[in-house]
């Protein structure tokens, strides 16, 4: 009877343990399903910021870096594909995004973005 209970009790321990392991799996799964699902959404989006380019008028007073735009997108990506294929990147090499892709044109790239030219 002892040594039935033993074998039973031996028996949850690794139910337990592989339901923990198998849910971790299945976890790791839905995240890695939904980043390559937003890695997807990026190369949808890749198009329509060449064609808003293309579209752009030449001679506004704000000018709108497309490039900046298209950069971020890509390193957003290479984030993502780094995660999918387990790769670490050291967090001295991380660059990151600009977010901010609109300039005035009387502020220059080489300045801060608080001072105007006058």
């Amino acid at each position: 009877m002892i040594r039935m209970m033993t074998k039973f009790s031996m028996f949850m321990v690794f139910a337990i343990t592989l339901a923990f392991s198998m849910t971790g799996y299945a976890e790791q799964d839905a995240e890695n399903a939904l980043l390559a699902s937003i890695n997807h959404e990026i190369d949808m989006i890749l198009p329509l910021v060449n064609q808003a380019e293309a579209e752009a008028q030449p001679n506004t007073r704000e000018l709108f870096h497309y490039d900046w735009l298209r950069d971020d997108l890509r390193a957003i990506q290479s984030g993502i594909n780094q995660k999918l294929n387990n790769i670490s990147q050291p967090a001295n090499q991380i660059i990151p995004i600009k977010g901010d892709y609109s300039e005035s044109p009387w502020i220059s790239a080489n300045e801060d973005k608080g001072s105007i030219h006058g």
